[in-house]
Formats: structure tokens, sequence, C-alpha cells
């Protein structure tokens, strides 16, 4: 069985079980009359595969009234699965604000910290629900707390092209210049890399994000916008270090046809690298029988350049169709 089929499975049977230890919980509940106490509740409740609680399970759900019910009866309100997540975590990630209101009234620890390092703020930003990171932020959640690799919320937003999440937490006052801890690239290295123009904009118009830091291979975000081609990227971080020079928005010598050009030569040169890292590869007849035989090896070298000299030819060809 495929093992990303087999996962989706066992994802579907989890939740099936999840569902039914549920339905049982409450069941369990009602039927003690609310009057069980905190250790018999969480005694008496069995969680899933994954260790998610039946109050988990209910945030999963979407299910307010299965958690109010369970939190009356003495379920307590951080216990963590597997994965060190709570069900404040899995009520984040189901996108349900109410559920989230009712952990939270209930003590839920909104800076709470998974295996993973990430915080439920975290994790909604990373998912692209800006009402709920919108909430989690007017609840004081920590903007700086970091992942295992070192990046904020913020990073992850921007990771993952979420514009409304990045929009909310730039306007909270989150630190759009801040780097991460294992390569140093700031969210703008990310958004760079990303090719997220609109994001791009609002970090450094809005966050104030500083275009010269370079990241642990020693690259600006400038670096990465040149390497992709991006004119409207190139455009914006240009127009901040014109700014910061009080020379004007853009630079005078910026011509973006001849980024282009540019931009042309670099793929060119990248794949003629390739293929001369390739030059054997090339073969001719699957290249000699005897690889002692000297002049049978320069032959199938001989033919292997004629091969890319012939590739070469026909990309040129391609090229100029396209251009007319």
């Amino acid at each position: 069985m495929d093992p990303e089929f087999a996962d989706t499975v066992q994802d579907y049977i989890d939740t099936v079980r999840g569902q039914r230890q549920l339905v049982q919980a409450r069941k369990l509940v009602v039927a003690e009359g609310l009057a069980l106490s905190t250790g018999s509740i969480n005694a008496r409740l069995q969680q899933d595969s994954r260790k998610r609680t039946p109050l988990c399970l209910a945030a999963v759900s979407g299910d307010e009234e299965g958690l109010r019910l369970l939190l009356a009866a003495g379920a307590r309100v951080d216990a963590t699965d597997a994965y060190g997540g709570t069900a404040l975590f899995w009520a984040v990630r189901n996108d349900c604000i109410p559920c989230v209101t009712t952990l939270l009234e209930a003590g839920a620890n909104i800076r709470h910290i998974d295996n993973y390092g990430n915080s439920a703020l975290i994790r909604s930003a990373a998912h692209g629900n800006g009402p709920m990171t919108q909430f989690l932020v007017e609840k004081g959640s920590a903007l700086e707390l970091r992942d295992k690799d070192g990046r904020t919320a913020l990073m992850r937003a921007v990771m993952y092209g979420n514009v409304a999440d990045v929009k909310v937490l730039v306007a909270a006052g989150a630190n759009a210049s801040a780097a991460d801890e294992t390569t140093n690239m700031t969210c703008l290295h990310y958004c760079a890399r990303g090719q997220h123009t609109e994001i791009c904009e609002v970090l450094v118009e809005q966050g104030g994000a500083d275009v010269h830091v370079r990241d642990s291979y020693n690259n600006t975000a400038m670096v990465y916008a040149k390497d992709k081609g991006n004119i409207d990227l190139v455009n914006i971080i240009r127009k901040q270090l014109r700014r910061e020079q009080g020379t004007g928005e853009f630079a005078p010598d910026y011509d973006p046809e001849k980024a282009a050009e540019e931009q042309r030569q670099r793929d060119i040169m990248r794949e003629k690298r390739r293929c001369d890292e390739e030059a054997l590869k090339w073969p001719c007849d699957g290249g000699p029988d005897d690889p002692n035989d000297y002049a049978a090896v320069e032959q199938d070298r001989e033919a292997g350049r004629q091969a890319r000299v012939r590739y070469y030819q026909e990309l040129a060809a391609k090229r100029q169709q396209a251009a007319s």
C-alpha cells in the first residue's frame, strides 16, 4: 500500500475512532451527572492513537458544547497529545474561535509550546487564518516566540504566503527584521525566495523590514529577488534602498529589460554548467565498451560535445521562436 494513502487511511480510522471515544466520553459525563472528580474524569476518558484526549477531539470537531461538558466534569484543559499539543492547538487548527474562547475562559495556556516549539499563534499563522491570528493576538499571544528552527509566527506566515496573517502580525508590532536561528534569514529573505510581492510591500512599507541583512550564505533579500527575476520585488527593495540614501525612489541605472537579459544569461550558464558536469552522460550507443580504449573514449566525448551543441542550437531556436 502506498505510504501516503496508508497515512490517509490511518487518519480516517483515527478520526472515526476518536469520534466514537468522544461520544462515549460525553455519555459517561452525562450518565454520572457531571459529578466526577478531576482525577476520575481524566483516568476514565480514553485517548486515541495520537494520545488526544476527548477534550482535544471535541476541539477537533468544533464541538463547543462537548468542550463545556467535559470541562465542567473536570477534564484537564492543558492535557497534551503525543506531539505536545493541547485542545487549544486543535481548536486553532480547526479555526473554531468559539472553542478557543471556551478553552481560554477555562484557563488554557495561550503560550503553551508543543514538542516542535510551536505556539498556538505560530500554528495559526502557518495555517493561514487571519481572523484566528487576530483573535489570538488580542488575547495576548506572544509575538516573538520561536519554533524549533528559530522561526517566529511572522516568519511562518511569510513562508506560506499568508497575506492576512502577515498584515495582522505586522500591525501588532511583530519584528519584521528578525532572523531565524538556523540560516539567519529574515522575513524578507523568505518573501523574496517565495516571490510574495504583496507581502514584501507590507514588510517594507509597514513593518520597516531591514533590507541590508545577510543570511548565512551572505545573501541579502535583493540577491534572491534578482535571482528569481521578479522585477516587482526588486523595485520594492530598491525603492527602500534609494529612500534610505535620500536619492529618490528608483535607481536611475536600473533597467528592467537589462535585468531580464542578465537573468536569461544566468539561466544559460547554469544549464551549461549542468551539461558540462554531465558531459559523459550524453551517451552515444551507451559509450565505449572498453574504458581503456582511449580512442573510443575520446570519440564518445566528441559525440557528447556535438550533442550539447545541437542542444544549445535547439534551445536558441525555441527562444527565438517564442520571442517572435
